[in-house]
């Protein structure tokens, strides 16, 4: 039987995130599946992982669910599910980034190919990472800038820095699967900066269409798989049980604390 890792969000309007939690829950809990979806007034965010029959059937109940209708998902093979239990949270933002006011949906989006002709192009444009430190250095997009971050809520500030070099400049946000570039991007617009993309999809998208064409490295995640190659399967990357670093397959022990795999 074959199994499947299933991400997917989307932003809508939800009066009563507390019963919508508790809808989802009580549908899905019995399918056996597990993983951790959270629930917002702003909409939902998923990651889920099980028999790849019983993933689907629980992705169109969200489908099903009034204001989703329109929801998609970046499916990829799992060998073992990556998560332990299954939790319905209500959250007051589905993506943490304690900015009020900022739209969802306000930048316009750059297809996987349009991002791949543009890196290969000679176009001066800043690609940013919105990700925290430990993704980026595990890997990222050649040409690549990243802000420094330890977590999502600190780019606000650190963006500041850059108003003055970056203005004017086109700038093409990314992340894992899109969703901290739903905030970044339209944030970045409403702080004045004049040519602003979010890459549609993110990174697991690019990797669907593009493959690793442009890319150097592994992409983390947040579940027991620590990373991604392009092809979407884990890729044997594994974390420090001593200093908690994300560390490549290519480690036989920590660089940092040395630490054995």
């Amino acid at each position: 039987m074959s199994s499947s890792h299933l991400s997917f969000y989307h932003f809508a309007n939800v009066e009563d995130p507390s019963s919508l939690r508790a809808k989802i829950y009580d549908h899905l809990y019995p399918l056996g599946i597990k993983g951790t979806i959270l629930v917002a007034s702003e909409g939902v965010n998923g990651f889920i992982a099980g028999s790849t029959e019983v993933v689907k059937n629980a992705f169109s109940f969200i489908q099903g669910i009034p204001g989703f209708e329109t929801i998609k998902s970046k499916e990829a093979p799992v060998e073992k599910n990556p998560y332990s239990r299954f939790f319905v949270k209500h959250k007051k933002e589905i993506v943490t980034f304690k900015i009020d006011g900022v739209p969802s949906t306000d930048a316009p989006r750059m297809s996987p190919k349009e991002l791949s002709d543009l890196i290969d192009s000679n176009e001066d444009f800043i690609l940013l990472d919105t990700r925290n430190d430990y993704e980026f250095e595990l890997g990222t997009f050649k040409k690549a800038q990243q802000l420094n971050i330890q977590h999502f809520v600190q780019f606000p500030d650190a963006i500041r820095e850059k108003t003055k070099d970056w203005k004017s400049k086109k700038i093409v946000t990314f992340c894992t699967g899109g969703i901290r570039c739903e905030k970044a991007a339209p944030y970045l617009i409403q702080e004045g900066f004049e040519n602003v993309y979010q890459l549609e999809g993110g990174i697991l998208g690019y990797f669907q269409a593009e493959g690793g064409k442009n890319w150097d490295g592994e992409c983390f995640v947040f579940d027991g798989r620590v990373a991604v190659s392009p092809d979407l399967k884990p890729s044997g990357a594994w974390i420090c049980q001593s200093c908690h670093e994300a560390l490549s397959k290519s480690y036989s022990h920590c660089p940092y604390c040395k630490t054995e795999k």
